[in-house]
């Protein structure tokens, strides 16, 4: 290639590379130990300040730095790495007008062939939006890590394969584990074996099909005590509608399924000892509908479907009256007359 030709694609890749940076969306510079040579077209939209306000003014960008951090952004240009690789850092810049705006400073020295430094190539990218956002969404974070920490409730966050990514203090309780030997931990782990399958397979089609939904189990706490767990799990989605983790609040049942268990146990044994019982026994509500008849009663009496029948219905209306008056008073705390 002639001397011509190689100048015409030098200067056609300077060209290219000038019209790049005038067009880019951050400030882009140059600068060597006199100054800055470059700085492109965009600080005035994004600071205020023209291209030629940095050109004839070589320490303005350290002047618009905010003075919290200052100190910490000339830290940051003098050890620039000479290996090649980027230096980054976050601060605040002041603006013409007076606004503060938060910006991601990256830089790297440019060296010649003979590893010479020839000056220092930076950008600076406006994130003023996306330290806000970070700011509000830290905020919620912290609002609801301490409603949850406050909760007398169980409650944690897990991704779709049961990997805990929260759990609060009453969590840690139930399991008998601290937050550090949770974390990152599946919570399928801590399911008892005999049911672990079962309830696999439920989360497995609640991951495949997200929804809230209500559901119980055992959880194997410390001391080998095994509690029943009722959970409300609510599946929690980004902006585009993918599934991120799931929201579970769980409440300890096993109180509740112990007296439900004692309740049935004692109706079995009242209704074995009704049906035995000698004597015409039947059980009636408030209104005298039928809701149980004991053997005794059916052999005497005939079946006849009583279940649901009026018990005064042949009887004279006299004799109804009085014992539904006598009814009301057992019903309310008083005694048969």
């Amino acid at each position: 290639m002639g001397a011509f030709s190689t100048l015409r694609v030098t200067l056609k890749l300077e060209t290219m590379f000038r019209l790049i940076a005038d067009t880019s969306f951050s400030l882009e510079y140059f600068r060597d130990a006199n100054g800055f040579t470059y700085v492109s077209p965009s600080c005035t939209r994004m600071f205020g300040y023209a291209p030629d306000e940095f050109l004839s003014k070589p320490r303005l960008l350290e002047e618009i730095v905010h003075p919290s951090h200052r100190e910490s952004f000339l830290e940051h240009l003098r050890k620039a790495p000479r290996g090649g690789d980027s230096a980054r850092l976050k601060l605040r810049l002041i603006c013409r007008d007076g606004r503060e705006c938060w910006v991601e400073h990256v830089c790297r020295p440019v060296l010649d062939e003979n590893g010479s430094c020839l000056g220092l190539r930076g950008s600076i990218r406006d994130i003023t939006q996306y330290k806000y956002d970070e700011e509000r969404r830290r905020a919620y974070e912290n609002r609801y890590h301490v409603l949850a920490e406050n909760q007398a409730q169980v409650v944690c966050c897990w991704l779709p394969d049961t990997t805990l990514t929260y759990v609060n203090e009453a969590y840690c309780r139930l399991t008998g584990k601290s937050r550090e030997e949770l974390m990152g931990r599946p919570w399928l782990s801590l399911i008892p074996p005999d049911s672990r399958e079962e309830v696999r397979s439920f989360y497995e089609n609640l991951a495949a099909e997200p929804r809230v939904s209500l559901y119980e189990h055992e959880v194997a706490g410390p001391d080998g005590v095994t509690p029943w767990m009722q959970w409300i799990d609510a599946p929690v989605f980004d902006g585009a509608g993918n599934l991120l983790e799931f929201q579970s609040i769980g409440r300890d049942m096993t109180e509740y399924r112990k007296a439900l268990r004692d309740l049935q146990d004692s109706e079995e044994r009242f209704r074995a000892f009704m049906s035995q019982l000698p004597a015409l026994a039947f059980i009636k509500d408030d209104q005298s509908r039928i809701l149980f008849t004991n053997r005794y009663m059916d052999e005497m009496m005939g079946s006849q479907d009583w279940i649901g029948r009026n018990a005064l219905e042949n009887l004279p209306a006299v004799v109804a009256e009085r014992i539904m008056a006598e009814d009301r008073r057992v019903v309310e705390g008083g005694g048969p007359s």
